[in-house]
Formats: structure tokens, C-alpha cells, sequence
């Protein structure tokens, strides 16, 4: 790989972990000396690391979706949650509420949603969603 294609790359992991961390970049563009695979591995420990920080709390708090209205959970995960701890909560719920809830949400929302999640948490409801609805 030519050192321009590497930069490239180091950079390009540099933006997903700024915006997992809801930084500026430039704030770590320093990183990008670490090169693309290690800063790759370095984004997936941090997303663990965020994800399994408050792991049961957050499973507590979907087995509590499980007794809600799909209705007053997409109220509650747009008005209380916001987009990133809905994201996290997705991929904890079971996949016919979590696509009912889905299809509860207001399509911006729900982007902005989308732009929070794992995709190798939510595989799953990513690929059960609509075509429609994704459009």
C-alpha cells in the first residue's frame, strides 16, 4: 500500500473515531501517526469500551421497552433517549419490537439515529428495515 493510501486510511479512521467520541478531529488528527491499523483497532476497543461501560443498565432498560407500547417507546427513545442511547438500545431489543419502534420513528430521526449505531450490533435490524423506510 503506497504511504498516500495509507494516509488516507489513518485519516479516514481518525473521522470514525472523532465522531464515535463527538470530537473535533483535528483534536486527534496526532493519531493519525499510528497508521490505519492500529488506529482501526483502536476505534473498536473505544466502541467496546463505550458499549460495555454501561452494559447492564442499558439491557435493563430494554427488558423495560419489552412492557411499553412500541408507540410510547418511540415517544420515549425521541423525546428522553435521543439518537446515540437509542442506538445502543437497538441492538438490545428484540428484532420485531426494534423494527416496530423503527417504523414508529420520524425518518430524520431515525437517520440520525442510524449514524450512532454498530452495524455489528444491529446487523440484524439494519437489514429488517424497509427499503421504503430507508429511503
Amino acid at each position: 500500500m503506497s504511504r498516500a493510501a495509507e494516509q488516507l486510511q489513518a485519516r479516514a479512521e481518525v473521522l470514525r473515531l472523532a465522531r464515535l467520541l463527538d470530537r473535533d478531529p483535528d483534536e486527534l488528527a496526532y493519531l493519525e501517526a499510528l497508521g490505519p491499523a492500529d488506529l482501526r483497532a483502536l476505534r473498536r476497543r473505544v466502541t467496546e469500551t463505550l458499549y460495555d461501560a454501561h452494559d447492564g443498565a442499558l439491557r435493563r432498560l430494554a427488558a423495560a421497552g419489552r412492557l411499553l407500547p412500541g408507540a410510547l417507546t418511540a415517544t420515549l427513545a425521541q423525546r428522553a433517549f435521543g439518537p446515540l442511547l437509542s442506538a445502543r438500545l437497538a441492538g438490545l431489543l428484540d428484532l420485531d419490537r426494534a423494527v416496530d419502534v423503527a417504523g414508529r420513528l420520524p425518518p430524520p430521526f431515525l437517520a440520525d439515529v442510524a449514524g450512532e449505531m454498530d452495524p455489528r450490533r444491529a446487523s440484524a435490524l439494519i437489514a429488517s428495515i424497509s427499503p421504503e423506510l430507508i429511503t
